[in-house]
């Protein structure tokens, strides 16, 4: 079995070691919490870029809201244009049909007319 100056120089040997492994691992505590730290003001960042990130796109979406109901109410004008542009067209052709068939009758009704002028004359 050992003895007391034996166990002294157990001591003597060992306390330096365990000193200095209890040294680093203070220093690696340290390390980890500044690490933990720096985790955690990532964190935060990444929280106040996210915020940021969907304060920005409910604006976007807000803004395209308000685009898309301008370009509709534009698009709504244009097709009530359209529509009356078309009616136009065919209220135009049918006022050149009757104007065509008024002008035939008119010719064909001139043409009755010399020929009875000319039997008249004759």
């Amino acid at each position: 079995m050992l003895d007391n100056n034996d166990m002294e120089m157990l001591k003597a040997y060992f306390d330096p070691k365990f000193d200095a492994i209890n040294h680093r691992l203070d220093s690696m505590d340290e390390r980890f919490e500044t690490i933990d730290e720096r985790f955690i003001a990532m964190d935060k960042r990444i929280n106040d870029l996210d915020q940021k990130v969907e304060s920005r796109t409910t604006l976007l979406l807000d803004e395209i809201g308000i685009s898309q109901n301008y370009l509709e109410k534009k698009f709504e004008k244009l097709q009530t244009q359209v529509n009356e542009l078309i009616q136009y067209y065919r209220i135009t052709r049918l006022e050149d049909s009757n104007n065509a068939l008024l002008q035939k009758r008119v010719d064909n009704l001139e043409d009755r007319v010399t020929k009875i002028e000319e039997q008249m004359t004759a």
